[in-house]
């Protein structure tokens, strides 16, 4: 996962292998 616009998220994302639990983690910081 290449870093975009949002460092913070970014650095969010890094934590998780998997990309449902990026996808988990991100409706939860959206929601």
């Amino acid at each position: 996962m290449k870093k975009s616009t949002r460092p913070a998220t970014y650095g969010l994302m890094a934590e998780f292998d998997d990309p449902s639990a990026v996808v988990a983690a991100a409706q939860k910081v959206y929601d």
